[in-house]
């Protein structure tokens, strides 16, 4: 396939993240109104415009029964502005009315840990991973949190864990590098494939087309 060079096709890639993530919205229930809001925060938020986000969604029209994304949106940027105390209880209602709510449970263990919460944090860790018992941002958490209350065979335990996912997330880094050189973006592609580099197993079957296709970008460099 010839690789497309236009400036068109360089916006594609983020275009198609958030159009799948709208299309998400839509399908559960959020209005018109709700959409182009989250849209525009959704930007927003990518952007690193934290407090712009809270400003923009916390309106009456979000609500933990319509637009819970956007709420979830509204904590997530509470917390990236180190306000994990004003994330607390959005992310609680949020994880009350959703039972396995997992983005929502995962951040809410986040403030927890950040406020120093721990009873609070290995109880929703505890709830969490009855229905997640091998996401690995869940046994990433559960390890820090062992480690914090100095429980050091268990953290070994739980890291133990988190990098058996090492060669699923590097054979992800890949693909992504690929998508990246198919539209003549060489620098990112690069980057994705120096972070699988360090990620899967010398032994790994990912070793080849990693190989290649960062063979394939040096030539078209030269």
């Amino acid at each position: 396939m010839p690789v497309i060079r236009s400036h068109k096709t360089r916006c594609l890639v983020p275009l198609l993240v958030l159009s799948l993530a709208l299309i998400a919205c839509r399908s559960k229930g959020l209005s018109d109104e709700q959409l182009t809001l989250y849209a525009q925060a959704k930007t927003l938020y990518y952007s690193g415009d934290y407090s712009k986000v809270i400003e923009l969604l916390e309106a009456p029209e979000f609500s933990a029964r319509s637009g819970h994304q956007g709420l979830l949106l509204v904590a997530k940027s509470h917390f990236l502005l180190f306000e994990p105390a004003k994330a607390e209880p959005i992310l609680q209602k949020l994880t009350r009315r959703y039972k396995g709510y997992t983005e929502a449970e995962i951040w809410l263990i986040r403030t927890y840990l950040a406020q120093e919460k721990f009873d609070k944090a290995e109880r929703e860790i505890e709830c969490a991973m009855e229905f997640n018992p091998e996401d690995p941002r869940l046994l990433q958490l559960a390890a820090s949190l062992q480690e914090t209350n100095n429980e050091y065979q268990r953290a070994f335990e739980y890291y133990s864990r988190v990098v058996n996912f090492a060669d699923e997330i590097g054979k992800s880094e890949i693909a992504l590098a690929q998508l990246y050189y198919r539209f003549d973006q060489k620098d990112k592609a690069r980057y994705h494939l120096e972070r699988a580099t360090g990620m899967i197993s010398p032994d790994s079957i990912l070793r080849r087309p990693l190989a290649k296709l960062m063979e394939k970008i040096e030539k078209d460099t030269e």
